[in-house]
């Protein structure tokens, strides 16, 4: 579902967790998928808290997002593996010549 869209940029939701949950205070965290203007879909996190600590009208606000770290899939490590069996190989090569 389509959670937020701003400017072009689109947050699908895919979960979303009640942390804490009192008379005053609403703390929410959620993951989703941001997209728009041509950038590649990424997964994000938010984070939503609001609190009424006087029991009025007043309430407050509080929403903070970040993207959420993939995994490469080996490919760093696989590189690296790649590189020092060559460095194994020039210097066996320097050794015996």
């Amino acid at each position: 579902p389509n959670f937020w869209s701003v400017g072009g940029f689109t947050f699908n939701l895919l979960s979303a967790t009640i942390i804490t949950q009192t008379n005053t205070f609403l703390d929410i965290t959620g993951q989703g998928i941001i997209s728009g203007n041509g950038f590649t879909p990424t997964v994000g996190q938010f984070a939503f808290s609001v609190q009424n600590a006087g029991g009025g009208h007043h309430l407050a606000f509080s929403f903070s997002a970040n993207e959420v770290e993939v995994p490469d899939g080996g490919s760093t490590v696989a590189l690296l593996g790649l590189a020092l069996t060559g460095i194994e190989v020039l210097r066996r090569k320097l050794r015996i010549g």
